[in-house]
């Protein structure tokens, strides 16, 4: 099941994100449209693609549009907005044990301010309140996982390609 935008509404949580800085930007999450798909593909080659080829050695246009074009029919993206400008995507579902976060991304320029740690957190309370972990997988080579792990996450299990991390052990 996907986690809808009226689940994730009446479980308390808001749209707004208010940062202490002194001009007191704001974060919004709104559904992706069908405008965003070419934004969200841009997006995910910047975020992936030396990521990618430095696991699997090459970025194949082809191959990752594919994919992209796969996910993209099955997913319900929120596009993240900072000052009314796209910067990011976050893609949460419910999987009636856990809370899954499929993908969070975050132009490079807009990293390590504090908004993705905002945006989990406010799962990991969703989480909370539900009383299921939330769970997630990356790519082996990617540098988030010290991120998460900060957060509460713990790695549950890894592959040749992938680590799977969760809030609490299974």
């Amino acid at each position: 099941m996907t986690c809808s935008w009226l689940l994730w509404k009446s479980l308390g949580c808001s749209n707004l994100i208010h940062r202490n800085t002194m001009t007191s930007p704001q974060v919004k999450l709104r559904p992706a449209t069908i405008n965003d798909k070419p934004y969200l593909y841009d997006l995910a080659q910047t975020v992936y693609k030396e990521l990618i080829v430095n696991q699997f050695g090459v970025w194949d246009e082809k191959v990752q549009r594919n994919k992209f074009d796969s996910k993209w029919e099955k997913a319900s993206y929120q596009i993240i907005e900072l000052n009314n400008k796209r910067i990011g995507t976050i893609w949460v579902t419910v999987a009636g044990d856990h809370i899954r976060l499929n993908e969070i991304q975050i132009r490079p320029e807009h990293q390590r301010q504090g908004i993705g740690s905002a945006l989990v957190s406010e799962q990991l309370g969703i989480a909370q309140k539900l009383g299921i972990p939330m769970r997630l997988r990356l790519l082996r080579g990617n540098r988030a996982v010290n991120f998460y792990e900060r957060l509460g996450f713990v790695v549950c299990d890894q592959t040749e390609n992938y680590i799977y991390m969760t809030t609490r052990k299974d």
